[in-house]
């Protein structure tokens, strides 16, 4: 995995800066590529992926942060 911020993009690559320094990463024209939106609950259904983050909480054991849900119809297109 490399995460880092776009300092360069091209129909075939995209050049990141990352916490190691920069880096150039090569994509297929079958690379698939996503976006995250804000969205809502009332937006999940049943068949869902969801990916959920949080931090550490005395009394609750986690926070939850962030909830990211890829749909069921994203899923079954191979994404």
């Amino acid at each position: 995995m490399v995460r880092g911020i776009v300092t360069a993009a091209a129909p075939d690559s995209l050049t990141l800066q990352t916490d190691s320094g920069p880096v150039t990463v090569r994509l297929s024209p079958t690379t698939s590529v996503e976006a995250v939106s804000r969205g809502s609950l009332a937006e999940v259904r049943p068949g869902d992926w969801v990916n959920v983050g949080g931090v550490h909480h005395d009394q609750t054991f986690y926070a939850i942060t962030a909830v990211v849900v890829i749909p069921a119809a994203d899923l079954a297109e191979g994404r």
